[in-house]
C-alpha cells in the first residue's frame, strides 16, 4: 500500500486549484509593478480624454399633482361596484396611464414644434462633436403646404460665416448609412429661403450680438471647429425624447398604502435651460390635451342641444301660430281662464301625461343616437332624463370612450389596458339600451294608463264647446314642446359653464427651476475608477493567463495541485542530448552551474529516502526522463556510491546515445530476459568517465516488452543488483503510454515521475495523483525538467516564484539562492535575493 496518504479537506484544497495567498498577491503585484504603473498612467490618461470628450450632464425634475377623481374611469363607489359585478371590469390605476400618457409622443411632439427642438446645432473640433445651442447663426424651417412633418427626412447642413450678410452653406440628406447631396459651397444670405426640394425651406438669421465678432472680413466663432445644423423631423424628434423623460410616481416609504398623486419628471441634458423647457412644455401640453379630450362629451352635448332647440323652435313658433289664429277666429280673449274651467277634472292626470311624453321622447331621442353613433363614441349625457341608473350609465359610458380615446393616442388597440376599456365600453352600451328599452316599455304603460283616464273625463266635457276642445289639444300640444324647450336651454347653459369652468389636470408643486444639478460625469469617481482599472487590469490578465495556461510552467503549478512530493527542479540547458564529457563536467564536485547544484539538491532528497530501487518514468515521451534519470545516476556515482542504470524502456532506449556508446553494443536486457544469456554480468557496460556507475543497456527489440518484464527471471536480476549496488536506476517508458511502469511497481522502491515544464499538460498532474490514490505506483515523487530559470515567465510561471516548502514528513525547503553563479545572481534582483534571505532564515 503506498505511504502517500491524502485526507478530505487536503483533497478539496488541491481539486479548487492553485489559490492565491496574500503573500502571492504582494509577490505577483511586486513583479508587475512597472506594468502597473504604466497601466495606471494609460488609464487615467483615457480618463482624462474621457472627461475632456463628455459633456456635463444635468438632471432636471419637475413634481405635478395629478387629480384623479375623473381619470379613474368611474363614477361613485356604488355605480363602480355595479358595473363590475356587470360586467366583470375592475378599476385600473390611473397614474400608469398618466405616466404614459404625459410623455407620450403627441405631447412630446407639440412640445418639440412649439420649441424648434428638431432642429439642433453641432460643432465638431477635432474628433469631438458637441451640441450647443444657437448661438450666431439661427436657422427656422418652413415646412411645405402638402408636407406630413412626420415623414420630414433628416438634414445635415454644413455652414461657414462669409461676411455679415451672408452663409456657405452644404446641405445633405441622411437616411441609413447613406446620404444624397443637395447643396455644396452654396452661399446664402441671411433672411433668404433655401429650398429643400418638395419639402419645404429653411431660413438662416444672425444673431445681432455677435456682430462684434468680426474682424475685418474674417468671424471669430463663439467655439472653434466645424459648425452644422441637424433638422429631424417632430415626430422622430419627439422620440428621442420620451427616451430622455422618466417619470415615476413619489410614494411616501413610511406608508405601505400610499394613495400618492405626485408624479416627479426627470429629465438628464447637457443643457439645463432646455430640459427646463421640455418639462415645463410637456405639463403644459400635457393639461391642454387633457382638457381637450375631456370637453369631447361636454362638445358632443352641446352639438345635440343646439340642434334639438333649433327643431323645437320651429315646432313651437308653428303651435303658437295656430293658438293665434284660433283665437282670433273664435275671439276666445282669456284662454286660460276657460281652459281652467273645462280641464279642471283632468288637470292631474294631463301633468302626468305630459312628463311621460317628455321623457318618452328624450328615451327615443338616446335610443336614436344609439342606433346612429359609431361605437365608442360619446353619448348626450345631460339632457334631463329624470331615471338616475340611465343617467349613471351614460355618463360612465362617456368617460370610458375619452379615456380610451386619450390612450390610443399614445399606444395600440393591441394595448392590454385599451382592450379593457374596449370591452367596458361595450357592456356599458349593451346596459344603456337594454335600460332605455325597459325604460320606454314601463313608460308606455304609464301613458296608456293616463289615456284611459282622459278618456273617462271626456265625458265631463261634452258640454263643452267644440272650439274649447279644440284649443285644449292645441294647449296641450304647446305644453309638451315648450318645458322640452325650456330644459334644453337650461342645460345648454349648464354645458357652457362646464365647459368654462373645467379645471387642469396636473398642477405644478415643483418647478424643473428649483430642481436643475450636475450630475455627471464626476472627475473623482472617474479617476478614481481609472487608477483601479489601471492597477488591477495587469494582475487580471497574468491571472487570466494563469486560468488559460494548460502547460506546466513552474514548481507551484505541481505543488498546488497535488500532494505527491516535489523532488527538485531540473533548470534547462541549452543542447537537447549530452555527450559523457559533458555529463563529466557538470557532475563533477567543483562545478557551481545550475544544472549541477540541482542534481545535487534531488541527490541530497534521494539521500533521505529510504530503498535503492529507483524508477523513472513520465506521462508521454519528450518529457526528459532519460536525461534525469541519467544525471541522476551520475551525480549519485560522484559521491562514491556505487550506481547501476537499467534501460528498462525495451522499445525505446536512448541511453547509448546520452553515454555515446558504440553502436555495436547490442547486448543487454532483453537478451538476458530471454534466456539468450544465461550471466548477467555479461550485459553490463561500465562507465569508464563514471567511477562506481554501470549501464544496463535494453538490448534487442523484443517482440514481448510487457511479458519479459513481468517474468520470474526479472525479479531474480533485481534481487542480485540489490547485493551488488548502491542504487538501482530504472530508466522506464511513459507511463501513460506503455504499462511496464505498473508492472515493474512491485519490484521498485521509489517511482520518480518526471515532468517537462512547457511541455506536460497540466492534466498529468492529475492522473499522478489518480495513480497514487489506486496504488499503481507506490512511493511517488516528481522532478520538474527543463525550467528556464532567467525567464520572468518561468520565474514566475504567471504565478508566485519561488521559496515553497516541500517535505516528506520531515520538512525542508529549496531554492537557488545559493551555488549560483555570478550571472544568475545578477538576474534575480533585490528582491529574489531578499526573499532567498528570509527563506533561508526560516
Amino acid at each position: 500500500m503506498s505511504e502517500y496518504i491524502i485526507n478530505e479537506q487536503e483533497e478539496d484544497e488541491l481539486q479548487s486549484g492553485s489559490g492565491l495567498s496574500l503573500r502571492a498577491i504582494l509577490e505577483l503585484t511586486w513583479a508587475l509593478r512597472y506594468w502597473i504603473i504604466l497601466s495606471i498612467f494609460v488609464c487615467l490618461c483615457c480618463a482624462a480624454v474621457y472627461l475632456y470628450v463628455k459633456p456635463k450632464t444635468y438632471h432636471s425634475a419637475a413634481l405635478v399633482m395629478v387629480t384623479t377623481d375623473k381619470n379613474a374611469g368611474m363614477g361613485s363607489s356604488a355605480q363602480m361596484s355595479f358595473i363590475a359585478d356587470m360586467t366583470g371590469m375592475q378599476s385600473y390605476n390611473s397614474l400608469t396611464n398618466e405616466k404614459i400618457i404625459i410623455k407620450s409622443t403627441p405631447v412630446l411632439q407639440a412640445v418639440v414644434e412649439e420649441l424648434g427642438l428638431n432642429v439642433r446645432y453641432f460643432v465638431r473640433n477635432h474628433w469631438v462633436n458637441r451640441e450647443t445651442l444657437p448661438q450666431e447663426v439661427r436657422m427656422t424651417f418652413i415646412a411645405g403646404d402638402s408636407i406630413n412633418l412626420n415623414n420630414l427626412p433628416t438634414f445635415r447642413i454644413d455652414y461657414d460665416v462669409v461676411d455679415k450678410t451672408s452663409l456657405k452653406v452644404s446641405v445633405r440628406r441622411l437616411f441609413g448609412s447613406d446620404g444624397e447631396s443637395l447643396y455644396t459651397d452654396k452661399v446664402v444670405h441671411f433672411g433668404e429661403e433655401l429650398p429643400l426640394r418638395n419639402w419645404g425651406t429653411v431660413r438662416f438669421n444672425f444673431w445681432e450680438e455677435a456682430m462684434s465678432r468680426f474682424k475685418g472680413n474674417s468671424y471669430d466663432y463663439f467655439m472653434s471647429g466645424s459648425h452644422y445644423i441637424m433638422l429631424y423631423s417632430p415626430q422622430a424628434r419627439a422620440r428621442e425624447l420620451a427616451r430622455q423623460i422618466g417619470v415615476e410616481v413619489m410614494e411616501d416609504q413610511s406608508s405601505r398604502m400610499s394613495t400618492s398623486s405626485i408624479l416627479q419628471l426627470v429629465m438628464r441634458d447637457i443643457h439645463p435651460e432646455r430640459a427646463e423647457k421640455v418639462l415645463a412644455k410637456a405639463i403644459e401640453k400635457y393639461n391642454e390635451l387633457t382638457k381637450t379630450y375631456y370637453m369631447t362629451s361636454n362638445a358632443k352635448t352641446m352639438e345635440f342641444i343646439d340642434s334639438r332647440l333649433e327643431n323645437l323652435s320651429g315646432q313651437l313658433s308653428a303651435v303658437e301660430g295656430n293658438i293665434q289664429q284660433f283665437s282670433s277666429k273664435n275671439r276666445m280673449v282669456d284662454l286660460d281662464s276657460q281652459a281652467k274651467l273645462s280641464l279642471n277634472t283632468d288637470a292631474t292626470a294631463q301633468q302626468q301625461l305630459q312628463e311621460v311624453d317628455v321623457q318618452l321622447t328624450l328615451l327615443e331621442m338616446i335610443a336614436n343616437e344609439l342606433k346612429s353613433n359609431q361605437p365608442y363614441t360619446v353619448l348626450p349625457s345631460n339632457v334631463g332624463l329624470s331615471d338616475p341608473s340611465i343617467v349613471g350609465f351614460i355618463t360612465n359610458y362617456n368617460t370610458a370612450c375619452i379615456e380610451r380615446a386619450r390612450l390610443l393616442a399614445g399606444s395600440s388597440e393591441n394595448s392590454p389596458v385599451v382592450q379593457r376599456l374596449s370591452k367596458q365600453i361595450t357592456d356599458l352600451r349593451a346596459v344603456i339600451e337594454k335600460s332605455v328599452a325597459n325604460q320606454k316599455t314601463s313608460l308606455t304603460l304609464q301613458r296608456t294608463e293616463l289615456e284611459r283616464q282622459q278618456g273617462r273625463s271626456k265625458g265631463y266635457l261634452s258640454s263643452v264647446p267644440g272650439q274649447k276642445i279644440n284649443l285644449a289639444q292645441i294647449e296641450r300640444e304647446r305644453s309638451v314642446i315648450e318645458p322640452l324647450y325650456v330644459l334644453l336651454q337650461k342645460k345648454r347653459e349648464e354645458t357652457m359653464l362646464t365647459i368654462v369652468a373645467e379645471p387642469d389636470i396636473a398642477r405644478v408643486v415643483e418647478y424643473p427651476e428649483n430642481n436643475t444639478v450636475l450630475v455627471g460625469p464626476n472627475k473623482r469617481q472617474v479617476v478614481l475608477v481609472a487608477f483601479v482599472i489601471g492597477f488591477l487590469l495587469p494582475l487580471l490578465i497574468v491571472y487570466l493567463l494563469m486560468l488559460m495556461k494548460t502547460k506546466v510552467q513552474n514548481p507551484d503549478d505541481i505543488v498546488s495541485r497535488t500532494r505527491v512530493p516535489l523532488l527538485g527542479v531540473v533548470p534547462r540547458r541549452e543542447g537537447r542530448v549530452f555527450k559523457a564529457s559533458d555529463m563529466a563536467e557538470e557532475g563533477s564536485s567543483g562545478s557551481s552551474s545550475v544544472l549541477s547544484e540541482a542534481m545535487r539538491t534531488i541527490r541530497t532528497n534521494i539521500g533521505f529516502m529510504t530503498g535503492k530501487v529507483l524508477q523513472f518514468t513520465s506521462s508521454i515521451p519528450g518529457e526528459g526522463k532519460s536525461f534525469v534519470s541519467a544525471n541522476v545516476a551520475i551525480s549519485l556515482c560522484s559521491i562514491g556510491k556505487k550506481v547501476i542504470l537499467v534501460e528498462t524502456d525495451l522499445r525505446k532506449g536512448r541511453q547509448r546515445r546520452l553515454f555515446d556508446l558504440p553502436r555495436n553494443q547490442s547486448v543487454g536486457l532483453s537478451n538476458y530476459l530471454s534466456g539468450e544469456l544465461d550471466d548477467w554480468h555479461q550485459t553490463i557496460v561500465p562507465i569508464k568517465e563514471f567511477p562506481g556507475l554501470d549501464l544496463l543497456l535494453k538490448g534487442g527489440v523484443p517482440p514481448n516488452p510487457n511479458e519479459l518484464l513481468s517474468s520470474e527471471r526479472f525479479g531474480i536480476l533485481i534481487s542480485k543488483l540489490r547485493e551488488a549496488y548502491d542504487y538501482i536506476i530504472l530508466d522506464s517508458p511513459p507511463y501513460l503510454v506503455i504499462a511496464d511502469p505498473m508492472t515493474l511497481n512491485k519490484h521498485v522502491d521509489r517511482n520518480i515521475y518526471v515532468v517537462r515544464s512547457g511541455k506536460s499538460d497540466l492534466r498529468f498532474i492529475n492522473e499522478i495523483e489518480a495513480a497514487v490514490k489506486a496504488d499503481k505506483l507506490k512511493n511517488v515523487s516528481i522532478i520538474l525538467n527543463d525550467v528556464q530559470m532567467s525567464s520572468r515567465k518561468a520565474k514566475y510561471g504567471y504565478s508566485y516564484g519561488y521559496g515553497y516548502g516541500y517535505g516528506y514528513g520531515y520538512g525542508y525547503r529549496y531554492g537557488y539562492g545559493y551555488g549560483y553563479n555570478e550571472e544568475v545572481q545578477k538576474k534575480t534582483g533585490l528582491f529574489g535575493r531578499l526573499r532567498d534571505l528570509i527563506s533561508k532564515k526560516k
